[in-house]
């Protein structure tokens, strides 16, 4: 099995994102999907057990990463972003449509949020809601031979 940890919209509070690195070290991947840069950036370096995907938000000024990515873990493809320019908050068609085009098995996105997991015509999605305080939320991920687990974890 393959633990990630998925993230977005922290906004600055470390807290939550901290918290639930402690509580889950058998986490081999964490996915920060923006608004919150730097400081992940910053709390990277101070957990640094984990492989760590990060996209830049529309609230990361200067942040240098692309605004999605494609990564392939344990044999699944990851295709993962903040979202704002698939206008999210306006619906999924957009994003679910780049999603298939990378042949993506599982869409990590944020910017709303609203935490939420999915699975339509053999495709995962998740947002994990936001990281940025009690109330908020993180997802989790588990990657097995069988398939995959997507959890909403509430703080």
């Amino acid at each position: 099995m393959t633990r990630l940890l998925v993230f977005s919209d922290s906004h600055g509070i470390r807290s939550v994102v901290e918290r639930a690195l402690t509580d889950h070290p058998e986490a081999e991947r964490v996915f920060f999907l923006g608004d919150g840069l730097q400081q992940m950036e910053e709390t990277a370096v101070q957990f640094p057990g984990p492989v760590y995907h990060m996209t830049a938000g529309n609230c990361d000024w200067g942040g240098g990463q692309k605004p999605q990515e494609l990564v392939t873990v344990a044999g699944r493809r990851i295709f993962y972003t903040h979202g704002h320019l698939y206008r999210v908050k306006f619906g999924l068609d957009q994003l679910l449509a780049a999603g298939r085009k990378s042949r993506a098995d599982l869409i990590l996105y944020g910017h709303t949020h609203i935490a939420d997991t999915r699975y339509e015509n053999g495709l995962y999605i998740m947002n994990p809601g936001t990281a940025r305080s009690i109330g908020g939320s993180y997802g989790i991920v588990d990657i097995t031979p069988e398939g995959l687990a997507l959890n909403i974890v509430k703080v």
